[in-house]
Formats: structure tokens, sequence, C-alpha cells
């Protein structure tokens, strides 16, 4: 994947947990909408750039009481303002 698809998926990712609102979807959930949305990246780029998008602090994760393996994702503050200042909100 060469840097602007990276940036594409970056802030299709972002896009997309800020239009989720309230619902904090898992890996799968998340890959798969991005699919639909025409992105070819495979589950591990999306799961490597989200860990990208949590280290900048645009993304934040929370784990479920039942079953922790399926951590669920959602934009923060940070990766909302990032969004209003790029005109992509």
């Amino acid at each position: 994947m060469n840097a602007e698809m990276r940036a594409l998926l970056r802030n299709d990712i972002l896009m997309g947990l800020d239009r989720l609102g309230d619902y904090e979807p898992v890996l799968d959930a998340l890959h798969l909408n991005l699919r639909a949305m025409g992105h070819q990246s495979s589950r591990d780029e999306v799961k490597t750039e989200l860990r990208y998008l949590m280290d900048k602090g645009f993304v934040t994760t929370r784990e479920k009481e039942i079953s922790p393996e399926l951590t669920r994702y959602r934009i923060t503050a940070a990766g909302r303002d990032y969004l209003a200042k790029e005109g992509l909100a």
C-alpha cells in the first residue's frame, strides 16, 4: 500500500468511527465496512492502521466484559478535531 492509499484508509477509518457514533465496532466489523467503501486492504492492514491511529491519540479501545477478546474501537476527541481541521467532518 502506498502512502496516499494509507492516508485515505486512515481518514476513512476515522470518518467511519465518527459516523457510527456510540456504536463501537470490533475489528472485523470495521474491516467489512471499509471493504464496502471500496478499500481492498487486508484485516491486518486495518489493524496496523488502527494501532497507528491509537498511537496518535485519534482512536481508543474498550474491552467487553463478556468476550474480552472482542476489542471495540471508537474515535476520540482528538480524532474528531483532526477530521474537523481537515474538513472531513
